[in-house]
């Protein structure tokens, strides 16, 4: 089962919330509350990356 494209984070979103940086300031997340936009992993972006290809 495949997901759509438009539903997959982008690679460089944020850690918890896939939310691009100009657009998060701060943002709410279940089981996470309200952060601020965290870096993702290199792993998080290479995951991203293969799910968006797959997509």
């Amino acid at each position: 089962m495949s997901r759509e494209p438009d539903s997959i984070p982008n690679p460089n979103g944020c850690h918890w919330c896939g939310v691009d940086r100009e657009q998060h300031l701060q943002r709410w997340a279940p089981g996470i509350a309200w952060h601020i936009w965290i870096e993702p992993t290199t792993e998080q972006r290479v995951d991203r990356l293969k799910a968006r290809r797959n997509a």
